[in-house]
Parts: C-alpha cells; sequence; structure tokens
C-alpha cells in the first residue's frame, strides 16, 4: 500500500473518531471530558502532521494513540466512551488483518518514538481485540 492511500483510509477513521467523540462531549463529566479532549488533541498532532509535512508529529501521534487506547477501557465506566472505544479495537483489528500490519505504519517515518524496544515486546495484534472485550464488559 502506497502513504497516500493508508493516509487516505486513516483520514476517514479520524474523521469518524471526531465525529464520535463530539457527540460525547455535551454530558460529559470532568474526567471523561478530559479523555475526549485528550484524543482531540491526539488527532491535532497527526493533522498538524498533515498540514505542515512534519513527519515525525505521525510518530508522536502513533505513540499517544496507543497510549490513551490502552488507557481509555480503565479510565472510564461512561458506557458511550467504551462503546467507541470497542467499535474502534473492531476497527484497528480488522485493519491489521486487512493490511497485514498497522495502518498509521504505512506512512509514518521510522521513529525511536513509536518504533522502539518498548512498543516491540507488545503483541499489538492480540492487544487490541483483548482491550476492546474488557471495554465491551464493562459496558454490561
Amino acid at each position: 500500500m502506497n502513504k497516500e492511500k493508508g493516509m487516505g483510509i486513516y483520514d476517514i477513521f479520524t474523521i469518524y473518531s471526531i465525529f464520535l467523540y463530539s457527540i460525547n462531549l455535551k454530558g460529559s463529566n470532568k474526567k471523561n471530558r478530559i479523555i475526549i479532549y485528550t484524543m482531540f488533541s491526539i488527532i491535532s498532532i497527526y493533522l498538524l502532521g498533515k498540514l505542515t509535512n512534519i513527519n515525525k508529529l505521525y510518530a508522536l501521534h502513533h505513540t499517544l494513540y496507543g497510549l490513551i487506547l490502552l488507557i481509555i477501557p480503565f479510565a472510564t465506566s461512561n458506557k458511550d466512551l467504551l462503546f467507541i472505544h470497542t467499535l474502534t479495537m473492531i476497527l484497528i483489528t480488522g485493519s491489521r488483518l486487512l493490511y497485514n500490519g498497522c495502518l498509521i505504519r504505512k506512512f509514518e517515518p521510522k521513529s525511536k518514538i513509536s518504533n522502539n524496544g518498548i512498543t516491540k515486546k507488545f503483541n499489538w495484534d492480540a492487544l487490541f481485540p483483548i482491550l476492546g472485550v474488557i471495554s465491551l464488559l464493562r459496558n454490561y
């Protein structure tokens, strides 16, 4: 897959994320607003990278996005946020299978920010479905 196609697919995913998190902002408590604003900040890093062509911002976005996805199932009990997280884990797992690995890696530069000894210790193909199941179970 070329860089432009990978970014195009990820752009659609980003629009979906902005929409879903935006509709959950109203009426959220302080803790959940912090999660949503953190997600918006992480998305903004990706968009800033697109606008400025600073490729290292993709790696920073990738790292922070992975971190927030690890945290969400344990940081909130909000059913809407847990549902969005479950749906996101399904989409990420599906895209990892479809594109033979992480979609963001298709366009981010080689960087020690997101590709280092710590990130290589995790089996992301197993971790994302497990996190999705945790969010799903916490929703019921």
